[in-house]
């Protein structure tokens, strides 16, 4: 018995968890047998009561949702900066058990969610395999969302993919039983890679990342080492995020426009209610990369000195503007196709947000070459004034 203890104790969470379990388990157990008897009925016509039922998932399925949060951020050395670097320090390697408790899912995970699945069958015998559903759906998401910090972008890439399919599968109990266990699929797949190369991206990323760091005043000290002051930190060395390949950028935008596509075709809108607030969302994203470049970056001389010089476009700097006006052009020429054929509202709706996103990417110039050749005046710009720039350097 010591030995069963312990090894569950490798995946249980506190003590106090478990009995708040417990005892939510015992109030939903007795509960239609107190309202049964109070009211006059029998357990099984409160059991098959709509609202009853609705109110008994809730709580079951947040049960194991909370174990798959628990065993992400309880276990994932991301979640625990202090974890993390401790680990990047010592000589473990992929393999090896993981000091803090495992990661990846194993035979005690079976153990608890089949005894959640075992109370929720008794509770309720029509719904039961919402427990594991749930506890396999969102350990894939949580782990999901993992993997883009550990540059896993494949995996997170077909998780989201993925995710979708639930749209159209989720009245086939058996179609999303196999989309589930894909998801984790994936998720384990995502996971071995993270392990895998842990010491490459934990190290980049506690070495760039001074929030990381475990002791505040060399977080700040690392901050201040990176200012030079005001002008120079605009003149100087710029270490600029990767730039997104065009092959991701089309991936991307493929991404976004499906799920866009997905949801309403699942769950139509009338366009006529919904199409301008797609079309302002749209809009005002493709400004946001050319927000990024003109932050500190003004034109090299003035409106007026436009007119005045005859100089009405300046390519080098008006390149910035470039991806705004094609995307306004796509959503006008969206508008048109939409008035004239409604019934492909998904379709056009979908496509059109692609070829938003994607112009976006690969209209808006690089920042790192716009910052060094681009035709502009360097000025201060947003969380970068003059006076700041100098105290945080002093």
């Amino acid at each position: 018995m010591k030995r069963f203890s312990r090894w569950m104790n490798e995946v249980l969470p506190p003590k106090w968890v478990i009995n708040v379990w417990v005892v939510a388990f015992l109030v939903l157990w007795m509960t239609p047998h107190l309202l049964a008897w109070t009211y006059g009925l029998t357990a099984l016509e409160l059991k098959e009561d709509m609202q009853f039922q609705k109110m008994v998932n809730l709580c079951l399925g947040l049960f194991a949702f909370t174990y798959a949060a628990f065993r992400v951020f309880c276990f994932h050395p991301v979640f625990n900066p202090r974890y993390m670097k401790w680990l990047s320090q010592t000589p473990w390697t992929y393999g090896k058990p993981l000091p803090n408790g495992p990661l990846l899912l194993v035979p005690q995970d079976a153990v608890v969610v089949g005894i959640m699945t075992l109370l929720h069958w008794l509770i309720s015998p029509v719904n039961w395999a919402m427990t594991p559903a749930v506890f396999l759906t969102a350990h894939a998401v949580l782990i999901g969302l993992t993997l883009f910090y550990s540059r896993q972008f494949l995996q997170a890439y077909l998780l989201i993919f993925w995710f979708s399919g639930f749209l159209y599968v989720y009245q086939s109990t058996v179609l999303t039983g196999l989309l589930m266990v894909a998801l984790s699929l994936v998720a384990l797949w995502g996971i071995r890679d993270t392990l895998r190369s842990f010491h490459d991206w934990s190290s980049e990323k506690l070495g760039n990342n001074p929030f990381l760091q475990l002791n505040s005043e060399k977080a700040k000290e690392i901050q201040r080492e990176k200012l030079l002051g005001w002008p120079y930190d605009r003149t100087g060395p710029i270490q600029a995020s990767p730039n997104i390949s065009l092959r991701w950028s089309a991936a991307i935008a493929s991404l976004v426009g499906w799920w866009v596509f997905s949801v309403l075709f699942n769950f139509p809108i009338d366009p006529r209610t919904s199409y301008g607030f797609f079309m302002a969302i749209l809009w005002c994203g493709s400004w946001i990369p050319t927000i990024i470049c003109l932050s500190g970056y003004s034109s090299p001389i003035s409106w007026w000195g436009r007119v005045r010089t005859g100089r009405w476009f300046i390519p080098g700097y008006d390149k910035v503007f470039l991806s705004p006006i094609v995307v306004t052009s796509v959503l006008i020429l969206s508008m048109i196709i939409v008035g004239l054929f409604p019934e492909i509202y998904p379709v056009t709706m979908g496509l059109t947000t692609t070829a938003c996103i994607f112009l976006s990417f690969l209209l808006t110039p690089d920042l790192t070459e716009w910052r060094l050749t681009g035709n502009h005046r360097i000025v201060a710009g947003v969380g970068f004034g003059q006076q700041n720039e100098l105290q945080q350097t002093q």
